[in-house]
């Protein structure tokens, strides 16, 4: 499985604090290694980001495997004050 962030414009990614594999930022995309799981089992992945401006926005996640006919798709929305 291949986990992919794509951050809004008012959002830039600064730092990978926590991953379960390996992760490469660049520029408003996060891109971790491939890495297996299995049925039910749970991966964590802390990004910090800093805000460039105001506005309403959504973080984007893709998570891509082999085994999945379509991407798995999950936006989270959030509010830059």
């Amino acid at each position: 499985m291949i986990v992919e962030f794509d951050f809004p414009e008012e959002m830039i990614p600064t730092r990978i604090v926590e991953s379960a594999s390996p992760g490469k930022i660049n520029g408003n995309k996060v891109v971790f290694a491939p890495v297996d799981i299995s049925s039910r089992e749970k991966r964590s992945y802390k990004i910090r980001a800093r805000a460039i401006s105001r506005g309403n926005s959504r973080l984007r996640v893709r998570m891509k495997s082999d085994l999945l006919k379509t991407n798995v798709m999950e936006e989270e929305s959030t509010h830059v004050y």
